[in-house]
């Protein structure tokens, strides 16, 4: 059982949304982004890939966050 811990970061596409990312990634975490790309692009989460390289990458996952399915997102997390 992998017992390395996920945060979730909401908005995490945007300027300080991404910066946290890169920094969690380094020190271990496994990430998880929602975001519904209001004011930020998804081209900033392949950006983040690049900086922390593919090994890093893998504890990284993007998905696009619509309210409507947040009981989803919710229930998706809860059992991470």
């Amino acid at each position: 059982m992998d017992t390395t811990e996920r945060v979730l970061v909401t908005g995490g596409a945007g300027f300080i949304g991404t910066h946290t990312v890169v920094q969690l990634l380094k020190q271990g975490f496994k990430v998880s982004i929602i975001d519904n790309l209001d004011n930020a692009v998804d081209e900033a989460v392949h950006r983040v890939r690049e900086l922390v390289g593919p090994q890093l990458s893998e504890n990284l996952d993007f998905h696009l966050g619509i309210s409507e399915k947040w009981r989803i997102w919710r229930n998706y997390f809860l059992r991470t």
